[in-house]
């Protein structure tokens, strides 16, 4: 199918936006996928007292997607982070936490009791 002057581009990130721009010179609108807080189907993960507060990184472990930034970065005690995702069970720290693949509820509880979640795509 073909992009048509007046269709109306919805993407759900500014990187995707750029993608789109690039491959069609058109803008689109950004809409972020919905947040739930307090799912009544989310499943507690029983951590350590130390992941009490942590930030969140969810996806496969790639080097583009600034890999060793993002474990520099938490290479101390001021900030704890959990990873979730394909191969992330190899990285555990006084800091880090993997977990590699949880069940959609265990995640779903995760994004809930995050500080933030972390992304890196492209340094």
């Amino acid at each position: 199918s073909r992009i048509r002057s007046d269709d109306v581009l919805i993407v759900n990130s500014y990187a995707t936006r750029q993608k789109v721009f690039d491959a069609y010179g058109r803008d689109s609108a950004v809409v972020f996928p919905p947040v739930v807080i307090n799912s009544p189907n989310s499943k507690e993960i029983n951590l350590s007292p130390n992941f009490s507060r942590y930030f969140l990184h969810v996806g496969r472990v790639r080097g583009y997607k600034g890999l060793d930034f993002l474990l520099e970065a938490f290479n101390s005690d001021l900030f704890k982070l959990i990873m979730v995702g394909e191969h992330t069970e190899k990285y555990n720290t006084d800091s880090i936490l993997g977990l590699g693949f949880v069940e959609s509820a265990e995640l779903r509880w995760l994004y809930e009791g995050a500080e933030a979640l972390v992304a890196l795509s492209y340094l």
